[in-house]
């Protein structure tokens, strides 16, 4: 929908599309929105981290979805 941006390397940020000011920091590599966009799936190490865009909290974690295989 155009209202937020993601950028990802050391960690992930979240920015406003609108203001251009960041909005969350989140600790991961990689991130990716949800269709829904409500939500944001970040890369944290060997899990992934579902957040809530409103509020930044972590809903879900799926571990050890990363692994080397």
């Amino acid at each position: 929908d155009g209202r937020w941006v993601f950028t990802a390397s050391q960690d992930v940020r979240v920015w406003d599309a609108g203001t251009g000011r960041q909005k969350f920091r989140f600790a991961g590599s990689a991130a990716a929105f949800a269709p829904d966009k409500t939500r944001v799936l970040v890369a944290h190490g060997y899990d992934v981290v579902a957040r809530d865009l409103a509020t930044g909290k972590e809903l879900a974690r799926f571990e050890g979805l990363c692994k080397k295989r």
